[in-house]
């Protein structure tokens, strides 16, 4: 796959805000002299921020630790899975996770998934509810940051599976 723009971000900078595009194909090549404007153009705060970033992701080894925490995450959610009915599919890519609510008869449980998620924040677990399609919250969303210890894991995991508990009639 051969894409046609990359679109980067606050992850090129860890959290700091910046935006960056890569266009790959000569049609896209459209500004002229005096055709654009931008207020944050060069920033040279952001554009050090992304390089340090850069450096530091491709050269500490921290990226190498990647597998390792999702099959951490992945084994505490297929346990939870096992445990609690509701649990439908799990997904995961590295450290981008999803855990979908399903009813007994396989259908998306919406409800259970505002449950889940306001049971985990009130344990101090910061997850998310994907609102791509409002109204259609049988998900939640794992992203934690990529520095998360198998530690730090082992305990958002034991909040999530807390919270889960507390939401079984």
């Amino acid at each position: 796959v051969k894409p046609d723009v990359i679109a980067l971000a606050k992850g090129m900078t860890a959290g700091f805000p910046a935006l960056a595009a890569t266009v790959f194909k000569e049609k896209y090549d459209v500004l002229k002299p005096g055709t654009s404007e931008y207020t944050f153009g060069a920033q040279t705060l952001s554009s050090a921020v992304a390089l340090a970033n850069i450096n530091y992701l491709t050269t500490s080894g921290i990226l190498d630790t990647i597998p390792e925490k999702h099959q951490i995450f992945m084994s505490h959610l297929q346990r939870m899975k096992e445990k609690y009915h509701f649990v439908g599919d799990l997904r995961g890519l590295g450290l981008l996770l999803g855990v979908e609510f399903i009813h007994e008869d396989g259908s998306p449980d919406k409800e259970i998934g505002i449950d889940v998620f306001s049971a985990a924040v009130e344990r101090g677990l910061f997850i998310n509810i994907p609102t791509t399609f409002p109204g259609h919250h049988s998900a939640i969303s794992i992203k934690p940051p990529i520095i998360i210890s198998p530690d730090e894991i082992d305990d958002a995991m034991q909040r999530l599976d807390d919270a889960m508990k507390s939401c079984v009639k």
